[in-house]
């Protein structure tokens, strides 16, 4: 079973949420995505937690983009939508951070 993409803990009334794919310098693919949005929905509803430090695993907090996903769809020929996969993946993680009413490093 591959373990989570992310992870997150509380310490002292801090959520800590990782990403967690420090073999590839936590490079964001779509099942991070999906993990980060679901730890920050219950970062918002977890009374234990007063702020929230997001942090990567290992020696970097994220290189971006996982070009390996890009790669697969560009030689498939599909056509790479950027601008879609911004609305679609980041923008809702951005949003819900700038909704958030918990401090968020």
């Amino acid at each position: 079973m591959d373990e989570k993409a992310v992870k997150a803990e509380v310490k002292n009334s801090v959520l800590w949420i990782r990403l967690n794919r420090p073999d590839v310098l936590n490079a964001f693919n779509e099942q991070m995505g999906t993990d980060l949005h679901e730890a920050l929905k219950d970062a918002e509803k977890n009374p234990k937690a007063r702020a929230i430090v997001l942090t990567g695993e290992g020696r970097a907090f994220s290189v971006g983009e996982d070009l390996n996903t890009s790669r697969v769809m560009y030689e498939s020929g599909k056509p790479l939508l950027l601008g879609e996969v911004l609305r679609s993946k980041y923008n809702p993680i951005v949003a819900r951070i700038r909704r958030m009413d918990k401090p968020v490093l």
